[in-house]
């Protein structure tokens, strides 16, 4: 039986650093430390656990955080043994932080994602219903985990707000709504991003990125074809941020080309401004 509770004790804590080792395979010097995470989550933060008996398997992070206009609760980090992925501890995780989040003052709940992990895209924007209208290049730098690629760490900043349903800013059913397909190149069964196209943009279109099952089995060819793809993606939705856009949805497949795809959406399209923060 999986049970949830608050991470406490020094125990606690340091189950919940082996857990970060475990999950990304970092070095030490990439984990959140025991007083780090022992300060925040006494005093404003949220760092909370599932576990199998009396093993921790599961984690969710997050901190206090000041943006221009509100407090929020930064999320830090979410993570799931790899044994128990796919299982709905990291949805369970996540909604019991939202539930800390209303009921401290929160209106907001905000993170970073690495917008080519398709399963995490489509867990943030389709499970959870997120929005997101920053790019940050490199955020965190070039870490020690594999599983970045020993590529600059670009992240999305997915919104998730308290006082806001993602259906109430834009909803409809993808595969109907927006026939515009994004144009790709082909070779050897894997799609290749074109040229960023030229400005003006519509008010609504897609951003595709490269099917989870896409990449080379070749490590450092794999690593070439994300960095094409990152190095697109990072164009394209910087200038569409820039330019007011909101990305709204994910969807793991279009119905003309087989590729995920970020739906963005021009701010007039939407049913209501988004909050500033």
């Amino acid at each position: 039986m999986i049970t949830y509770r608050d991470l406490i004790s020094l125990d606690d804590l340091q189950a919940c650093i082996d857990l970060q080792i475990r999950v990304w395979g970092f070095d030490p010097v990439d984990v959140v430390p025991l007083p780090i995470l022992l300060i925040t989550g006494k005093y404003g933060g949220f760092l909370h656990g599932a576990f199998d008996g009396d093993r921790l398997i599961g984690f969710v992070y997050s901190l206090p955080a000041r943006g221009l206009h509100r407090w929020l609760q930064w999320s830090h980090m979410l993570a799931v043994d790899p044994a128990y992925q796919g299982t709905g501890i990291g949805a369970t995780l996540k909604f019991r932080q939202r539930a800390f989040a209303q009921t401290h003052g929160y209106d907001l709940i905000a993170w970073t994602f690495d917008p080519l992990e398709v399963k995490n895209a489509y867990f943030n924007f389709e499970k959870l219903g997120v929005v997101a209208r920053l790019y940050e290049p490199n955020v965190y730098g070039v870490t020690t985990s594999r599983l970045h690629w020993q590529l600059p760490t670009d992240r999305l900043v997915a919104e998730w707000w308290v006082i806001v349903e993602r259906d109430d800013l834009w909803s409809g059913p993808l595969e109907e709504a927006y026939p515009r397909v994004p144009d790709l190149i082909w070779q050897d069964g894997r799609p290749y991003p074109l040229d960023v196209p030229a400005t003006p943009w519509p008010e609504i279109f897609w951003t595709p990125v490269p099917p989870a099952d896409a990449y080379p089995e070749d490590w450092e060819a794999a690593r070439a074809y994300r960095d094409l793809w990152q190095k697109t993606f990072r164009e394209v939705m910087t200038r569409a941020f820039s330019a007011g856009y909101v990305a709204v949805r994910f969807t793991r497949g279009l119905p003309d080309v087989p590729v995920p795809a970020y739906l963005i959406v021009h701010p007039e399209a939407l049913r209501q401004p988004l909050p500033d923060w």
